[in-house]
């Protein structure tokens, strides 16, 4: 997944990602780097957000 390219789709800061998704600033600069995954309940919240950039 990207999550640059997710979060950019919407035109949102990465701290406006973090917030709509109810995780921290750090939690999302991490994943957009690759230091770390989202958890099992992470994914469902992205889904949720972002349904319609994960359909195309």
């Amino acid at each position: 997944m990207d999550f640059k390219a997710l979060r950019k789709s919407r035109g949102w800061s990465q701290m406006k990602a973090a917030t709509e998704l109810g995780i921290s600033f750090i939690t999302w600069q991490r994943w957009e780097l690759g230091g770390c995954k989202p958890s099992e309940e992470n994914i469902k919240k992205l889904k949720e957000v972002f349904a319609n950039e994960l359909k195309q």
